[in-house]
This record gives C-alpha cells, structure tokens and sequence, in this order.
C-alpha cells in the first residue's frame, strides 16, 4: 500500500484546527504528517497545539511566526514551548517511498545565498 503524506502549516497556536486535521488523516491512513512552520501566532492555545503535533510524531520546521515568538519571549527561554520551538530546524529533507521531500516555511535559505538545493 503507498505511504500517505499529510502536509499542514500555519497551524497558529489553533489546537481545534489542528484536531480536524489529524483527525482526517487518522481516516485517510496517512502514515507520515509534516508541519511546514507557524506553530505560534494568532490564538493563545500554543501549549496543547505542541502536544498534539508531538503527539502525532508530526515532523515540524519553524516558520516566521514561531521565529518572532522566539524573539518577543526571550525571558522565558526555560518553557517547554520556547525549548520546542528553539528546536524546531530551519528545513526539512527525506525520503518518502523513494521521493526526496524538501520542506521549508517561505522560501529555501539557500535563496539568501544565490542558489537553490537540488535534489538527487
């Protein structure tokens, strides 16, 4: 049977949102489930929004929201959600039946530096 891949972003600290979404692709036997960034942002919830991803073995990269959340909480660099976010990579690359997958939030950093990442 072919691996499923579930793709999910800007989930914005909106556990509710998240819960749908992990829930359609407990239905479709998705087998791996990427977050492409924005963990933090708009709601207040960003506690249980990192529990669910943790719990769902999700793959997560960081995004601009979580970067600025990062920045305006640099006092509470001791919390369970700044060491999560903290943690979170810049970029994403693996293989999924035989495809190579490349994640980022905007855009390659590698366009910062006048090139982009080919993949084999």
């Amino acid at each position: 049977m072919p691996a499923k891949l579930g793709l999910i972003s800007d989930v914005h600290a909106s556990p509710a949102s998240l819960q749908e979404a992990l829930e359609i692709f407990a239905r479709e036997n998705v087998s791996d489930i990427v977050c492409a960034g924005d963990v933090a942002g708009y709601f207040d919830t960003l506690s249980p929004t990192i529990e669910l991803l943790q719990q769902s073995h999700c793959k997560t990269i960081i995004g601009n929201h979580d970067q600025e959340y990062l920045e305006r909480h640099a006092d509470e660099h001791a919390t369970k959600e700044y060491a999560y976010l903290q943690a979170l990579p810049q970029t994403l690359e693996f293989n999924i039946q035989n495809k190579s997958l490349y994640v980022v939030h905007a855009e390659p950093p590698s366009l910062q530096h006048g090139g982009i990442k080919l993949l084999d």
